[in-house]
């Protein structure tokens, strides 16, 4: 219960997972043009962010930077996990307890408190995807090819977003 009242002004002071958005202080994308057709695309979350999120968000990210290069499909050719894991000092908790002895008009007093620190950690995922962009389906032998509207459409109805046209 105690744990709860803790938690809940981080609740308050951050909201919730990570939104898609440019990164900022509770994360976000960010990407890296690496070649022609070559790009890095990175997501960072929170600590309300799941990791499943975070790559959906750098997938996503990755279909929508190559429709906007005029680019149909592509494939992520290699990928990171750039997870972090942080230490939260929550405060401390302290708890007295103890005996009073009454005798003859005076009392006294004899207890022991116990501080506990509360530290948690955090884990922040992060997602590093190395994709490749091509006009129309690549050839050759690929383990996952992308189309990136499909990508797109898939990811504003999982999450109930919508990317500006």
């Amino acid at each position: 219960m105690q744990k709860i009242a803790l938690l809940l002004p981080l609740v308050f002071l951050f909201g919730c997972a990570t939104p898609y958005q440019k990164i900022g202080d509770t994360g976000g994308y960010d990407h890296l043009k690496l070649g022609e057709d070559l790009y890095r695309v990175t997501f960072r979350g929170n600590g309300f962010t799941e990791y499943e999120r975070a790559y959906d968000f750098a997938l996503v990210r990755a279909a929508e930077i190559g429709k906007k290069l005029g680019y149909s499909h592509f494939t992520v050719e290699g990928q990171e996990d750039c997870s972090t894991t942080t230490i939260v000092d929550m405060g401390s908790t302290s708890h007295t307890s103890g005996s009073v002895y009454g005798y003859a008009g005076s009392a006294s007093y004899y207890g022991t408190t116990t501080t506990q620190s509360n530290k948690m950690p955090v884990k922040k995922p992060g997602v590093v995807l190395f994709v490749k962009y091509y006009e129309g389906e690549p050839k050759g032998r690929h383990l996952e090819i992308h189309i990136a509207q499909n990508v797109i459409n898939s990811m504003e109805e999982k999450y109930g977003f919508k990317l500006n046209p």
